[in-house]
């Protein structure tokens, strides 16, 4: 099922509305999800509304939150936000970075009681916009195993980083510190298919490769050690630093209706204009991007891609031919669709080339 991506924007905005989230909270939310599933990030895409719509209809989540400073200084803010959704505290502390970067060159904000806030790059993206480098990143919940334990300690904290680069796609990093972000364990449990060894783990370390078993299995960390340095960083950063909740403290997103996850974010902005001229650090990006594709492929590759690049290919598909949804996702749309009265979103069908949209500011 391919769906109009503006048709499916609106959809997912008026089922949020319907649960007391404001409009512009609401169009933030969806284009956030809308754009994860544009970029082939289905894990973070219009499959999570459905939990969304259920924490907010049970109380888990604040429909009506603002974002409170509570600490300022030129170039920091930390901000509560007040047990809201967290993509939209997570855009507005974003876009608090990049105003304070444009003043000072470089910028921190973090968020502290706040939920789930979908996929990092969103965030980053958004800096690119201004011409900025984006950083975004967050604490989840405790569902992986430090390397050498056996026990869920921290989450699969993602980070992402994403930087302009002229004429060119952004240059775009965003990866769970696990072997696999736990959206793609749940996406595969959704189509039945299993998930490889080395994603997932029983408390006596043996490897778990059936995904419906798995989402309830201990996740491993990517590159052992590596990922679990990461994850351990990014927790101290979003979950410590920021004053929000941290490892086993956070609450699961998929239970624990009774409070909100207390999840911790930090979005930092670098402004290009500080550290040199913005031209000839787009000139250098572009010469960069395209030394890099220009590299000769391994044996079985057939070409060399920028990190980002597969992503800004499935957004242009996605304009072009519609924003695939599976099939799961689509019975679980359809049934809010008439619960709430909100009319499904259109299939589509061709529309040409296409470039990102700047995010809602």
């Amino acid at each position: 099922m391919n769906l109009r991506s503006d048709s499916l924007r609106s959809f997912a905005a008026a089922l949020l509305q319907t649960h007391g989230v404001s409009p512009r909270a609401s169009a933030v939310v969806a284009d956030a999800l809308v754009l994860a599933d544009m970029r082939g990030v289905a894990s973070h895409g219009i499959m999570r509304l459905p939990i969304y719509l259920e924490r907010l209809r049970r109380g888990a989540v604040a429909p009506d939150s603002t974002l409170t400073v509570l600490r300022e200084m030129p170039a920091i803010a930390v901000v509560d936000a007040g047990n809201g959704l967290g993509i939209p505290a997570a855009a507005e502390a974003m876009r608090r970075a990049m105003a304070k970067a444009q003043e000072v060159g470089a910028a921190w904000v973090a968020v502290r009681n706040s939920n789930h806030f979908g996929m990092a790059a969103y965030f980053a993206l958004m800096a690119t916009h201004e011409g900025m480098i984006g950083l975004a990143m967050t604490n989840s919940v405790a569902a992986m195993a430090p390397f050498g334990a056996v026990e869920r300690y921290m989450g699969t904290n993602p980070i992402a980083v994403a930087v302009p680069a002229g004429r060119e796609p952004p240059l775009v990093m965003d990866m769970a510190s696990s072997a696999a972000a736990w959206g793609k364990i749940a996406l595969a449990a959704k189509r039945g298919t299993p998930i490889p060894e080395g994603w997932a783990m029983d408390d006596r370390g043996r490897p778990v490769t059936q995904a419906v078993v798995a989402q309830r299995a201990i996740m491993l960390p990517f590159g052992g050690p590596k990922g679990s340095a990461l994850a351990l960083v990014i927790e101290a950063l979003a979950g410590v630093l920021s004053g929000a909740m941290a490892t086993r403290e956070v609450g699961r997103l998929y239970a624990d209706f009774d409070r909100g996850q207390g999840l911790g974010h930090f979005l930092g902005a670098i402004a290009v204009g500080a550290f040199m001229d913005p031209a000839e650090f787009a000139a250098r990006m572009e010469r960069l991007m395209r030394d890099l594709r220009a590299l000769r492929p391994a044996p079985g590759v057939e070409r060399v891609f920028a990190p980002g690049e597969m992503e800004w290919e499935a957004m242009n598909a996605s304009e072009r031919d519609g924003v695939p949804v599976e099939p799961e996702v689509w019975k679980e749309l359809s049934t809010l669709a008439q619960e709430y009265g909100v009319v499904l979103p259109e299939v589509m069908k061709g529309r040409g080339p296409y470039r990102v949209p700047p995010p809602i500011p």
